[in-house]
């Protein structure tokens, strides 16, 4: 069966799951091949919500989901920027044409990077499949229709498993933009993390460390 798209891009945000992952498991049924990023954004780390925990939880997190994916034969990366930007960084280097990730419904940060992206998307004429996960349901103007999509969503479903093999493309990420920085701030935050007295640790307060790296 002929593939709808040549390249996707799986755009992890914060389900770093194989199993039951229907924005993976939608683009490898929709592209020929699949590869992964993860993007740390200055934004979101800088938000009053966001401490050390979190970021070592990213990181834990991306250390497992890089070694599953290319026991599969898949392509992971981390990004270090705000999403537009390394989008276009990806575009650049090497060109997909259909983005893939989950329908976050959290803070106002990340609605308002939701809405930049789509409107990239648009402008790039680039496929964003957002895949539902809760029962948060975006644009709703009759809470009557609640019910049956939440059973759709939630109810009628069944779990399904993880890819045994993750068709992957590779490209050549610019220089300090993707895996080549952020590797080089992952080992500077873990240092904080350790040392710091209090686990609410504003990342802002790492800013030293995070230009020493970039530089």
């Amino acid at each position: 069966m002929s593939k709808r798209f040549e390249r996707g891009l799986w755009w992890v945000k914060r389900d770093f799951r194989l199993d039951d992952n229907d924005a993976l498991l939608t683009a490898i049924e929709e592209c020929v091949a699949v590869t992964a990023v993860f993007v740390i954004e200055p934004s979101l780390c800088q938000a009053p919500e966001t401490s050390l925990f979190h970021y070592n939880a990213w990181r834990q997190a991306s250390e497992h989901l890089s070694a599953s994916m290319h026991a599969r034969g898949g392509k992971f990366h981390v990004a270090y920027g705000e999403v537009t930007e390394v989008l276009e960084r990806i575009r650049n280097a090497a060109g997909f044409d259909a983005l893939y990730s989950h329908e976050e419904t959290g803070s106002d940060i990340t609605f308002t990077r939701d809405k930049s992206v789509h409107q990239w998307t648009r402008r790039h004429s680039i496929h964003w499949h957002q895949a539902h996960q809760n029962g948060v349901i975006r644009g709703l103007t009759n809470r009557d229709k609640r019910q049956p999509v939440i059973r759709d969503r939630l109810m009628n479903t069944t779990p399904k498993a993880a890819p045994a093999r993750i068709p992957g493309w590779q490209f050549e990420p610019p220089r300090h933009d993707l895996n080549e920085h952020a590797e080089a701030l992952w080992p500077q935050f873990q240092i904080i993390s350790k040392q710091a007295p209090d686990p609410r640790i504003r990342l802002e307060e790492t800013q030293t460390i995070n230009e020493g790296c970039a530089s």
